[in-house]
């Protein structure tokens, strides 16, 4: 180990790329696995995740309670049980508390196998006015005591209802469906029985059921208003194992994973760990001329060849262990970053699962990395090798071939990266219908006269009132009769200086003035509407009795948001609507500062303003976070290219020195040798980059066809990223090739 240790202080450049290359690609692993690790330990006393599916809508996780009526008509639906979350003010044993409830059918705990240590599952929630809590919750509130038989009271706008524990369940430390320490039977509450309300619905469905038709079949079978009316979303079914932030609205799950986010993280963090494995492999087996002779004497003294290997692998494992050590600093030092970019809290060796795990992935890294250099070991002769007559040079076909790997690689990535970053900028800056810079929205303020406090700031320029930003969907929906159809409306309540202030302009008004409770029908809305009088012979005045005007078409929500319907403005009275909408004369960030310090002197402390065009580019973190991973693993595979490059063309450079000298005593020049090094080493990534521009090139283009809007699949991303990764493998050659340009042929020919 002694010679090891001389060998790895004698070449520091190889050490230092193989550490630093192991470190970060393991640092990466060590984030993935209790990145995984993680999500897999959530509601993981459900075993049959594949046979539950969740009926919800096309844009969210929930839908509501009636569907129970169809579902029960349905005989593919062998099961179903349904849970949403309250907030309610509660008091047990004198003490009045504010917490989250969990209000769920009857048959939960038979439903889903949550351990109950009192009660039984089939019985626990019968009662309408049956309440279970957590274990935790029994020890808080009833130190000492059996919680069962004692009163829960949910206080009521028109009274209250008292409830009686019949059941404990144990803590469920992660789970996405019982994030509560309070669950009752829905039905506590009298009006419940026959209310809609929003809920998850999970069902168990036959195996040969054809899920398209039988969520058609559910929705047209509901008999609500929302469902007969063709108001409320379409229904799908997904899974319960793949259920995940790209769902639409979580409500009422919790902590949901991203998997596509999860998919690309582990595909990035495996090249990664091949990278530094393919670099510590080609960078052994290259230096390993350095200790030739070694390993040829031990073998002369009587080490077998079995032994070598054995010395090679411990040596591979030893250099692992120190590169775990370092990775494990590193994983901490950007777990922080990693939570926030893949929206979960990564926690590093919180649980026993961790630790094995890493101990598996030093042994798996240290045996991928040492047994191509232990059986190339295998096959020295130790006699040639110690009388000198082993090959002189050393073409390096293998390590100049991974170098061209890891640039198709790159190219690959970098183009991926390039294209992400201009799709996303290119649907930021979509036109929405509406102004999105220099607009911001203000709540909170209730009672406080806005406009008398804020108007005479430089910064604003103009004031007004809407129910809701339109980046975060609708005020609401509304039906409107065309003839024999209904149609849904989807509204932007706002008054009147609001129009001003989101610049949306008027095509058509009916009226002489505009007025309150007058609706404005969108451009496309008024068009279809046109047509629907067309087919049923109706006057095309009639829609006068629809809205009182048209104006220019307006999105909800961002460029890629789809919603049924058609889109109207209906001018609301300011007092009804709560948000203020404010156009500004400077940047909306300085706007903001300026506005929250007046707020804040008039005692005005708990609002909530932010601007319109960072609402925008909130609904765009999906991609944001993916441009920044790509981008990052992009670096960081450069990096670890750069790396090899420079080490391999140290080792290239050296063995060539004898040549140089030869060639250069024959006639040939500096500029040669200079770009015959260069060739060397660009050849591999040109071969490379004819499969790697297509592969970029095919995928993103598939990728690009999930947009309604966007960018023009161009070349020019290709012949970016591979004259950017040329330029980087010039950079990184250029030290070595100019050393062996300058070589000196007597003094190279002497130490001969």
């Amino acid at each position: 180990m002694k010679s090891y240790l001389r060998f790895l202080s004698r070449n520091k450049l190889y050490t230092a790329i193989e550490v630093v290359g192991l470190s970060v690609a393991l640092a990466f692993v060590i984030l993935l696995s209790s990145y995984i690790i993680d999500s897999i330990s959530y509601d993981k006393d459900i075993d049959d995740k594949d046979d539950i599916y969740i009926c919800h809508f096309t844009n969210k996780a929930s839908s509501f309670n009636v569907l129970g009526n169809s579902f029960e008509k349905c005989p593919e639906v062998e099961d179903y049980c349904q849970f949403t979350e309250l907030h309610l003010h509660l008091s047990a044993d004198g003490n009045e508390f504010e917490d989250d409830v969990l209000a769920v059918s009857s048959n939960f705990f038979e439903f889903l196998p949550y351990k109950l240590n009192q009660g039984k599952a089939a019985d626990v929630l019968a009662n309408n006015h049956a309440a279970v809590v957590s274990e935790s919750f029994a020890d808080r509130m009833f130190p000492g005591d059996s919680p069962i038989g004692k009163q829960v009271v949910c206080s009521m706008d028109d009274g209250s209802v008292n409830l009686t524990i019949s059941g404990v369940f144990e803590d469920v430390e992660k789970t996405q469906i019982l994030n509560a320490d309070i669950v009752i039977n829905q039905n506590f509450y009298d009006y419940q029985k026959d209310a809609l309300f929003p809920c998850g619905n999970l069902l168990h469905i036959s195996d040969d059921a054809n899920l398209t038709e039988l969520a058609e079949r559910i929705y047209n079978g509901c008999e609500a208003f929302m469902f007969t009316e063709k108001l409320a979303p379409k229904l799908t079914f997904t899974k319960l194992s793949d259920l995940d932030v790209n769902i639409g609205d979580p409500v009422p799950f919790e902590n949901l994973y991203d998997r596509t986010l999860q998919k690309t993280f582990t595909l990035f963090c495996v090249i990664l760990l091949v990278f530094a494995i393919l670099n510590y492999i080609f960078l052994t087996l290259a230096f390993s001329r350095f200790r030739i002779k070694e390993l040829s004497i031990r073998m002369l003294l009587g080490t077998n060849k079995f032994g070598v290997s054995v010395r090679v692998i411990v040596e591979s494992l030893m250099l692992t262990s120190v590169a775990f050590g370092l990775g494990i600093i590193l994983a901490l030092a950007l777990e922080g970053s990693a939570s926030e970019l893949l929206r979960c809290n990564i926690d590093i060796f919180c649980n026993t699962a961790e630790v094995v795990w890493a101990i598996m992935i030093i042994v798996f890294t240290s045996l991928l990395s040492g047994i191509v250099p232990a059986l190339s070991s295998t096959l020295i002769d130790p006699i040639n090798a110690v009388k000198g007559e082993t090959r002189r040079a050393d073409k390096a076909f293998f390590a100049k071939a991974f170098i061209g790997i890891q640039g198709g690689i790159c190219i690959i990535i970098i183009s991926i990266a390039t294209a992400m970053f201009f799709q996303t900028r290119k649907m930021i800056d979509a036109p929405l219908g509406y102004d999105t810079e220099r607009v911001i929205t203000l709540q909170g303020c209730d009672g406080l006269d806005i406009e008398n406090h804020l108007g005479n700031l430089p910064c604003v320029k103009s004031i007004g009132k809407i129910g809701r930003s339109p980046i975060q969907l609708s005020s609401g929906s509304t039906q409107a009769r065309v003839g024999n159809d209904m149609i849904k409306l989807n509204r932007l309540d706002c008054s009147v200086s609001a129009l001003e202030v989101l610049g949306i302009e008027i095509v058509e008004q009916f009226n002489s003035e505009i007025n309150v409770w007058d609706k404005f029908i969108s451009e496309s809305g008024y068009q279809s509407i046109l047509k629907s009088y067309d087919v049923q012979g109706i006057d095309p005045e009639n829609i006068k009795s629809v809205c009182s005007g048209v104006v220019k078409d307006f999105r909800f929500g961002n460029i890629t948001t789809e919603m049924d319907g058609v889109n109207c403005i209906t001018i609301m009275p300011s007092d009804w609507i709560p948000i203020y909408v404010i156009k500004c004369n400077t940047d909306e960030h300085q706007a903001i500062a300026e506005i929250s310090n007046r707020l804040r002197e008039v005692s005005i402390n708990d609002f909530e303003i932010s601007s319109i065009t960072d609402q925008l580019q909130e609904t765009f973190i999906k991609e944001k976070n993916s441009i920044v991973m790509i981008s990052t693993f992009a670096l960081l595979c450069v990096l670890l290219t750069i790396m090899a490059i420079v080490a391999i063309s140290s080792y290239y450079s050296q063995m060539k020195t004898h040549d140089t000298a030869i060639h250069k005593v024959f006639g040939a020049s500096q500029k040669k040798v200079f770009w015959d090094m260069v060739w060397n080493f660009t050849v591999p990534i040109l071969i490379t980059s004819v499969i790697a521009v297509p592969v970029a090139y095919l995928y993103i283009d598939k990728w690009l066809q999930s947009y309604p809007v966007r960018i023009d699949n161009t070349f020019w991303i290709y012949i970016g990223s591979l004259s950017l990764v040329l330029i980087i493998v010039l950079a990184s050659i250029t030290l070595q090739a100019l050393r062996l340009m300058r070589t000196n042929p007597a003094d190279a020919l002497k130490k001969e």
